[in-house]
């Protein structure tokens, strides 16, 4: 029986989820393979969000990029995953696990890799509409919002939804709020936003 043996989840999910997911290595390993169709796999190293893991998923891009494997197309990081395109025909599927299963096993994490970007930022109120309402909603004064927002060195989890929006965390506790019950129709360049534990520039930075 080979390692990659397909799980068996169910026959609804079977038919629903097309990513079918691969074990890789023993059940008790920090991280599953699943197929993402037919030239992806998504490497999955949790089910929560946190720097940790985060700093797994960042890892293993870091290395699989530097390896420049014949065959692997892009790595896109997640919160939680890595999604590898590659060509099969160049880089069959049971090889590339091999290789990112030697990768996780000798992986280097570092919960401060990276760069630190700096983004210049203005609260004045004539261009933050929602000041007041984050004061009022979290019973601190603007000034105070505004100096526990921007004290923070966010962590950069992920890009996406819009081209080159980062998702930054984590927001303090007392500034985390639920998104809008209605959502802008349309929200300026430039703009930050927070959601949840979240904090966004939705142009990108």
């Amino acid at each position: 029986m080979s390692k990659y043996e397909l799980l068996t989840v169910g026959a609804s999910r079977a038919t629903v989820d097309r990513r079918d997911p691969l074990l890789v290595g023993p059940e008790e390993s920090e991280y599953r393979v699943h197929l993402a169709g037919d030239t992806a796999l998504v490497v999955e190293f949790g089910d929560v969000i946190d720097r940790r893991i985060s700093a797994k998923v960042l890892a293993l891009a870091r290395r699989l990029t530097q390896l420049e494997l014949p065959g692997v197309v892009e790595c896109v990081p997640t919160f939680r995953s890595l999604m590898v395109h590659y060509d099969p025909f160049e880089l069959p599927t049971t090889t590339l696990c091999d290789r990112i299963a030697e990768l996780a096993a000798g992986l280097r994490i570092r919960e401060d890799a990276g760069r630190i970007w700096r983004l210049p930022a203005c609260y004045d109120p004539a261009i933050s509409p929602d000041l007041d309402h984050v004061a009022g909603h979290t019973g601190l004064s603007p000034s105070q919002v505004v100096e526990c927002h921007s004290a923070a060195t966010y962590h950069v989890y992920m890009l996406g939804f819009l081209p080159g929006m980062a998702y930054l965390g984590d927001v303090a506790p007392e500034l985390q709020l639920p998104r809008l019950a209605t959502p802008r129709v349309k929200v300026p360049a430039g703009s930050l936003g927070i959601a949840t534990r979240w904090t966004r520039r939705p142009d990108g930075i």
